[in-house]
């Protein structure tokens, strides 16, 4: 069983880096379609929000399917998919074409990303859960640092961004191939945590929604996706066109992901609790990009943004952590529950501030990144404090 731990969890952490550089792709590739499409004020979002869209409506499919087709058998289906219209998004003809591209892409970016996250919960326990849940979202953060340094030296090289998705396309099969193979040998000797789960009921809902901190919780998980959203979509695109500065704006989003997977390193060992880390980090976080923008420059926001990434980068997998020890019993609807309004959120900022963007500057998309951050901590405020007596008395009651 243990081997099979093993070969499961690497295909989740394989799974989740190819599904980062897959959605970080569009902050890299936005000038690029925003060229061949002619996309203009908020139209710019749009592929982001179909992504957004897809994440959502696959999340709300995830229990259900996962109940029907088995967790292993349902993220293999999302990585075969996500290859598949990586490959279709590479090949549009049209804005309509990318973004329904994006739309499915979607589909299989929330199969991917619930998964993962239920699978590592799933098969660890206690300490050992909290770090590699942190070292899961580390991963995803080394997808959002790679995404940039490749495809820009592959465009710079004479690459299209079309030879871009099209050879992301060729590798996300080779792992959707990995990953089939992996679950084919081993699927049969995981633990029975790792089962399909039972079907949702209403009652499951309203017992969540009741808990004390949980939508306070979720509250501080969209205020996070805001402030994450704003600066990965955003951050390159500021620098290169409003500062001429192509090299540093992909170097920003880089450095942005390099704070956000040393977060995820670093803040699960350390300790501190959720709500704590939450009202701190996310003050901080939002103060230092308010700063960059104050400042102005290239050089300002390109660290203000890195420094952010290291002080809030930790705080989905730090929540998912949390929600899902203040819920034993409702593990998979809790991890649903937080991907599926962070998904939300993106989906409707991408649009959103494409719009205020092209009303305004630029840098009114840091701005609402900083608000948010703000608003995050000060959600985290309102939440109390749990010890693990407690959680067990209230799960058992």
């Amino acid at each position: 069983m243990k081997k099979a731990t093993g070969w499961v969890t690497c295909a989740a952490f394989a799974g989740i880096i190819l599904f980062a550089m897959a959605n970080n792709a569009q902050g890299v590739l936005l000038t690029s379609f925003i060229d061949a499409f002619h996309l203009e004020s908020g139209r710019q979002g749009l592929p982001n929000a179909a992504a957004n869209t897809g994440m959502l409506i696959a999340m709300l499919l995830t229990i259900p399917a996962a109940a029907r087709v088995g967790k292993t058998r349902l993220f293999a289906l999302g990585m075969g998919l996500m290859a598949l219209m990586l490959a279709l998004a590479g090949a549009s003809g049209g804005a309509m074409w990318l973004v329904a591209a994006y739309l499915v892409m979607g589909l299989a970016f929330g199969f991917i990303d619930t998964i993962a996250s239920a699978l590592v919960s799933d098969l660890h326990q206690g300490k050992r859960a909290s770090m590699l849940m942190g070292m899961l979202h580390a991963a995803y953060g080394t997808g959002g640092i790679l995404a940039p340094i490749l495809m820009t030296a592959a465009m710079g090289a004479g690459a299209t961004w079309r030879t871009v998705l099209w050879a992301l396309a060729g590798v996300s099969g080779a792992a959707c191939a990995f990953c089939a193979v992996v679950f084919a040998r081993h699927g049969k000797r995981l633990p029975e945590s790792v089962q399909p789960p039972s079907r949702l009921s209403g009652a499951d809902l309203a017992r969540f929604a009741k808990r004390p901190g949980n939508l306070l919780i979720l509250f501080c998980s969209v205020c996070y996706a805001a402030h994450q959203c704003s600066i990965s979509l955003w951050i390159n695109r500021i620098i290169s066109v409003r500062y001429g500065n192509v090299a540093l704006g992909a170097a920003a989003m880089s450095l942005f992901w390099v704070g956000t997977v040393a977060s995820r390193l670093i803040v699960p060992m350390l300790r501190v609790t959720t709500v704590r880390y939450l009202r701190a980090g996310m003050l901080l976080a939002g103060i230092v990009v308010l700063l960059g923008v104050l400042v102005g420059g290239a050089p300002a926001l390109a660290v203000s943004v890195a420094v952010a990434g290291l002080l809030s980068g930790a705080s989905i997998p730090m929540t998912l952590s949390e929600v899902t020890r203040r819920n034993l019993d409702l593990s998979m609807l809790s991890i649903t529950a937080v991907l599926l309004v962070t998904s939300v959120t993106a989906m409707v900022c991408a649009p959103l501030i494409g719009f205020i963007v092209g009303k305004t500057s630029l840098l009114a998309g840091l701005v609402f990144s900083g608000v948010a951050a703000v608003c995050a901590s000060a959600g985290a405020f309102g939440v109390k404090e749990e010890k693990a007596e407690e959680v067990a008395a209230r799960t058992v009651s």
